[in-house]
C-alpha cells in the first residue's frame, strides 16, 4: 500500500494537471472564437502544418529512441570489455 503522502502528491498532480488541460482548452476555444475567419479560410494550412508537426514529432521520438537503444549497447560493450581486463 502505497504512502499516504504519496497519494496526495499523486492526487495533487492529477488535479493540477486536470486544471491545466482546461485551462489550455479554455483558451484554445476562445482563441478559436475570436479568429473563426482567418481558420476557415486557412484550414489546408493548418492541418498540412499539424500533419508536418506530428511527423516531426514522431521522428524525434524514433531518433530519440534509436541513440537510447544504441548507447546502451555501447555502454555493455564497455563493461564486458572493462571486466575482462579486470580478469
Amino acid at each position: 500500500m502505497p504512502a499516504p503522502e504519496t497519494t496526495r502528491r499523486s492526487q495533487a498532480t492529477v488535479t493540477l494537471a486536470l486544471l491545466d488541460a482546461f485551462t489550455a482548452g479554455a483558451a484554445l476555444g476562445f482563441l478559436a472564437q475570436q479568429h473563426r475567419e482567418a481558420l476557415m479560410t486557412h484550414s489546408t494550412a493548418i492541418g498540412l502544418g499539424m500533419v508536418v508537426f506530428t511527423a516531426a514529432v514522431l521522428l524525434l521520438r524514433a531518433g530519440f529512441h534509436t541513440l537510447s537503444r544504441a548507447n546502451r549497447r555501447l555502454d555493455a560493450i564497455f563493461r564486458d570489455e572493462l571486466d575482462d581486463e579486470r580478469r
